[in-house]
């Protein structure tokens, strides 16, 4: 059985289907008899009529359940690093982007000015 919520992605995917554009590819979770909650890629064509009328799927189902579990668990670990790394330094800025900033001290830290007068010259030097 697919849950309710993955059948309006189904169909919105399925109405997509032509002639001209037969082939499709669509991701979903089915509850299996035991009542287990697995995910499937489905990938097919649609069969058409001489009219030009859809009248078959031809295509597989692919158990990715495995991958998408991985994925999932790297997206919570990605949100628990980043969550990290702004409570250490207040915020985050360029990879994580411009919405969120540094704090004034970690800034200052990564600062380019020179601090030593060995430093200053190096750098007039280079």
């Amino acid at each position: 059985m697919i849950p309710k919520k993955d059948q309006k992605e189904n169909k919105r995917v399925l109405s997509k289907i032509s002639m001209e554009k037969p082939h499709y590819e669509v991701v979903y979770r089915i509850r299996t008899a035991p009542g287990d909650i697995k995910w499937v890629k489905e990938e097919g064509t649609g069969v058409f009529s001489n009219s030009g009328e859809l009248i078959a799927l031809d295509g597989f189902l692919v158990d990715i359940t495995q991958q998408k579990s991985a994925e999932l668990e790297l997206r919570e670990e990605n949100l628990r690093l980043k969550s990290s790394i702004r409570d250490r330094h207040g915020g985050t800025r360029g990879w994580f982007g411009p919405s969120v900033n540094l704090s004034n001290e970690w800034q200052s830290s990564r600062s380019p000015t020179p601090t030593s007068p060995a430093e200053k010259t190096f750098r007039q030097v280079a």
